[in-house]
């Protein structure tokens, strides 16, 4: 490909503490290797047959961000009942996105019975808009316990508005769908593989000196639109996810690293479900339709080293 991804980006500081940032960018989104060859493919998370598709073309994006971000350790404000409870590197950020997509690669469901094999498409253009709040506090101010100036605490909350169009060709399909009434089906859908919200929060514990890092991370997102319906299957969401891993290393003055982690403390599973987006009542009531639980994922465990000299 011969692209031309332009990018442009402000910066303004009215204060120390404070800075405004701007930005607009384009991005391309490349077929994966396995997104775009004729092979099929078993989802190890859900079980499905994934084939892909080589005729997919690359997903481009046009990005527009707005972000405020306060250090007040760097402020100088003298500011009543709170001295001494921030210190360099506590922040506080709030971002607005919004993105528009071209030829967003998603899952379309088979639309035979004969086939169980779920392809991947190059489906109508979307939009994604939405709010990140952002933050990061050391845990120093609590002085009635030792070590607490090696402790820190960060995370992010975003909500994410994500809908893609609904083009001629998918609408007619599920109008084949017994099940659904195609002149109640809307221009809009949820983008597939988009949560609504995504909660991230890190405990972290590092100590420079000792070459010593840990930290327990915990992740949350919402449900999903997993995959497309078509006339024989309707729309398929996984239902919320949660995780939580342990992370840890430790260096070496002779530039030896030794890592571990545990993935999944939590050993959560997650519900699949079918929805109807324009449910003819006689026969869906209006209600998701489940198809399975997953009970466990398992956890995964890693260890590895590196020297560096």
């Amino acid at each position: 490909d011969d692209l031309f991804l332009p990018s442009i980006s402000l910066s303004w500081s009215p204060v120390d503490a404070i800075q405004i940032k701007v930005g607009y960018y384009e991005t391309i989104n490349r077929p994966s290797f396995r997104e775009i060859t004729g092979d099929i493919f078993i989802d190890s998370l859900t079980g499905d047959r994934l084939a892909g598709n080589p005729f997919l073309k690359s997903s481009r994006t046009e990005n527009y961000d707005f972000r405020f971000e306060v250090r007040p350790s760097s402020s100088g404000w003298d500011i009543p009942f709170v001295e001494g409870f921030f210190v360099d590197g506590d922040m506080l950020g709030v971002s607005l996105f919004y993105k528009k997509v071209e030829l967003p690669i998603e899952f379309l469901r088979p639309s035979s019975q004969a086939i169980d094999e779920i392809p991947f498409n190059n489906l109508e253009g979307a939009t994604a808009k939405g709010l990140e709040l952002e933050f990061s506090k050391n845990l120093s101010f609590i002085n009635l316990l030792p070590f607490t100036e090696y402790f820190s605490i960060n995370g992010n909350v975003s909500w994410t508005d994500a809908k893609a169009g609904v083009s001629d060709a998918e609408r007619g399909l599920l109008g084949l769908n017994q099940n659904i009434d195609i002149n109640s089906i809307d221009d809009k859908r949820p983008l597939a593989e988009q949560p609504e919200q995504i909660l991230n929060l890190n405990f972290t514990f590092f100590h420079e000196a000792w070459g010593v890092n840990a930290t327990l991370a915990y992740n949350l997102k919402s449900e999903i639109l997993q995959s497309i319906g078509s006339n024989t299957d309707l729309d398929l969401y996984r239902g919320e996810v949660e995780r939580l891993d342990l992370i840890l290393s430790k260096s070496f003055e002779s530039g030896f690293e030794i890592n571990f982690s545990i993935k999944n403390l939590l050993d959560e599973g997650y519900d699949t479900y079918f929805d109807n987006r324009a449910p003819d009542t006689s026969i869906t009531d209006g209600e998701d339709l489940p198809l399975f639980t997953v009970e466990s994922i398992g956890l995964t465990y890693s260890i590895g080293a590196s020297y560096n000299f």
